[in-house]
């Protein structure tokens, strides 16, 4: 696997961010992965490579309420 995404539903479709990695990620060592999402953007920054950055919608919900599990995975 090279890349990493995060998506979430506020409402009003879904957005993704990918962080693509120009070496495999499922190499046995441990990445950091940091995902935010707040009122104006979120963020998605995997290791030291550029983080990638996606307008908040203008429209939906602003806080995460979780109505089934929440899924995390590679």
């Amino acid at each position: 696997a090279t890349e990493v995404s995060f998506s979430f539903d506020v409402g009003n479709g879904p957005v993704e961010i990918v962080v693509r990695s120009p070496s495999p990620l499922n190499d046995d060592q441990w990445h950091r992965v940091t995902a935010e999402r707040n009122v104006k953007q979120a963020s998605l920054q995997v290791d030291r490579l550029p983080q990638q950055i996606r307008k908040a919608p203008t429209e939906g919900h602003t806080r995460l309420e979780l109505y089934s599990q929440l899924f995390v995975g590679e």
